[in-house]
């Protein structure tokens, strides 16, 4: 398992823990995304995804419980197990209909028979039988693919040599991963620091409100994020109640990785601003240097646990009302840190990958369609190369976009604009 698809595995894994359920879901999307050539992963991916859904939606869960036992037979076990666990919750209804869908599955499987009350002793029994076959089928195939690579090599290099091996690291060398500690130094979570008073019984209250992300290409602190997210930083200051208020660029959930930001510009013309905030950036991501190119392999970094209430409506009572639980909380014990609020996991960057599907050109700036899932919490973040090369800007999705995902290109226009400040 590479580090992008570790990282965003333990990810997904620590936000379902969390019941952070409708994040999990696309973070375990991602999980099977990545994992080509990690069936036990894309497996276990898909039973995260079955239990998410088997609150809302019996189709898809049995769908992706399908896709689950596809991609690797063995996670048949602990399919049985996540019954019984359902059953010992009290859920018997929705235990008997996956017992009924296993019972189907071990006939295609030429699984023994398996009662939903027995032991997992005919489980264990059950999978050593067809682990058994899959062994000997597997040990088959191997000798066919040792012999035909290792016959193809051997022409390849009675051919030409040396050559030979060089043609196959030119033709199938694959790039190396991501640098994912470079996306986590350069991309920050942006938050409205909110001071209001509420008419109940929390009084004055500073609130701390999640709306996107930012990202740095240079090393003086200049941040470049949506226009979009100052535009809506400057409704929710004239809000009945809002005493004050601050932007603030979050690395971590520690309070000295947090620094406020000042609006420097705002691009007249697209959905681009630039903050500046009083850190030093060793290693800033790098602008690119030529036009993107179709089916060229990206990533989208951000935020995908912004509030979407906030991003859809920016109404901060609504934000204080859903956390008030937890800020009684930390009252009572004392603290004064609202940042709290938010779990853990909420302060780690997520990256999808994807492909540029298509260029654009709308309204006079070129736009990028990728297949990267860019969420609300996304907008500012950056859309990079494999090498961390910033090719554009995530942002919200555009009136003419019909409903994909894109970003809009730093090279060119807005990289002119941004040039003052960014060279």
């Amino acid at each position: 398992m590479d580090a992008l698809l570790e990282t965003i595995y333990n990810q997904a894994i620590s936000t379902y823990n969390n019941k952070e359920y409708k994040r999990s879901l696309l973070q375990f999307r991602q999980v099977i995304e990545l994992a080509n050539g990690h069936p036990d992963i894309q497996s276990k991916a898909y039973l995260y995804l079955a239990r998410i859904l088997s609150d809302s939606d019996l189709k898809m869960m049995f769908s992706c419980l399908d896709q689950s036992i596809r991609m690797y037979p063995n996670i048949y076990e602990d399919i049985v197990q996540w019954s019984h666990m359902i059953a010992k919750e009290g859920n018997n209804k929705l235990s008997k209909s996956i017992n009924k869908y296993l019972k189907d599955k071990r006939k295609e499987l030429s699984l023994v028979a398996i009662d939903g009350n027995n032991s997992s002793t005919e489980t264990k029994e059950c999978t050593a039988i067809f682990k058994s076959s899959q062994a000997w089928y597997s040990l088959l195939k191997r000798k066919w693919i040792i012999w035909f690579v290792g016959t193809f090599i051997a022409i390849l290099f009675s051919i030409g040599g040396w050559s030979g091996y060089s043609y196959l690291s030119n033709r199938y060398h694959t790039s190396s991963s991501i640098n994912i500690n470079q996306i986590k130094d350069n991309v920050g979570q942006v938050f409205f620091v909110v001071k209001l008073y509420l008419p109940n019984d929390l009084g004055e209250v500073t609130l701390p409100i999640s709306v996107g992300s930012a990202f740095a290409m240079s090393n003086d602190g200049y941040m470049i994020t949506s226009k979009h997210i100052i535009e809506a930083y400057d409704k929710m200051k004239q809000e009945e109640g809002v005493l004050g208020s601050d932007i603030c660029l979050c690395f971590g959930p520690k309070p000295t990785d947090r620094y406020i930001a000042k609006i420097v510009h705002e691009c007249p013309y697209s959905d681009v601003a630039l903050l500046k905030i009083q850190k030093h950036f060793s290693s800033p991501l790098k602008k690119t240097v030529s036009m993107p190119e179709y089916g060229m392999e990206v990533y989208a970094c951000g935020y995908p646990s912004a509030a979407l209430e906030v991003s859809m409506s920016l109404d901060v009572k609504t934000v204080a009302d859903k956390y008030s639980d937890e800020i009684k909380k930390y009252r009572a014990k004392g603290e004064a840190d609202f940042f709290s609020i938010y779990p853990e996991s909420g302060y780690a960057v997520s990256i999808s990958k994807g492909i540029v599907s298509s260029i654009k050109n709308i309204d006079g700036i070129q736009w990028l369609q990728t297949d990267a899932s860019i969420g609300p919490g996304y907008s500012g973040g950056p859309l990079v190369s494999s090498d961390a090369i910033v090719i554009g800007i995530n942002t919200l999705k555009h009136a003419e976009s019909d409903n994909a995902n894109m970003a809009i290109s730093i090279f060119d226009k807005i990289e002119k604009e941004l040039n003052p400040w960014i060279k």
